[in-house]
């Protein structure tokens, strides 16, 4: 399902969204950018589950057995054995799904409330009648966010802080 849901054009995950959120009992949620946060995790979920799932499977289950024979509980473990042996895979599931979800207008364009647009969808919008300067500027900013946290888990990996 989260394949097809990957594959499926972003335009219309967010007019399924539209006509599933867009009610009066559910504007809470509708009116606010959780909406584009919802068509995100439905959109690029394919991406970052198959990540996960790889690296979880790459972690021995003795190790966790281990820890429950002991009498560590499913937190503790996941977060003192799971997690700390993942933690490459996971940040890149994450850095995977943060720069696809940075770069996307579709699902922003067809469901963000007034005065909520995300940067991708400002750029588009002043393209059409903006200064070349200001929306070059804009690109530039947008790139050095999606760089950053890229350089950023580079330099710790090369640290040898995140091994």
């Amino acid at each position: 399902m989260t394949i097809f849901l990957f594959a499926l054009p972003s335009t219309l995950i967010g007019i399924g969204l539209v006509l599933l959120w867009n009610r009066p009992s559910t504007n809470l949620i509708y009116a606010t950018p959780t909406i584009i946060i919802f068509g995100y995790i439905a959109q690029y979920t394919a991406l970052t589950s198959r990540i996960t799932a790889s690296t979880l499977t790459q972690i021995p289950p003795s190790m966790e057995e281990a820890a429950q024979i002991v009498g560590a509980r499913w937190l503790r473990r996941a977060a003192l054995i799971v997690v700390p042996l993942a933690k490459r895979g996971l940040l890149a599931g994450w850095l995977v799904g943060y720069i696809f979800c940075l770069r996307d207008t579709g699902i922003s364009m067809m469901v963000y409330p007034p005065g909520h647009d995300t940067f991708p969808v400002r750029i588009f919008t002043l393209m059409a009648n903006g200064s070349a300067d200001f929306i070059a500027a804009l690109c530039v900013i947008m790139i050095v966010a999606t760089l950053l946290p890229l350089g950023f888990l580079v330099m710790l990996f090369k640290s040898r802080r995140l091994v």
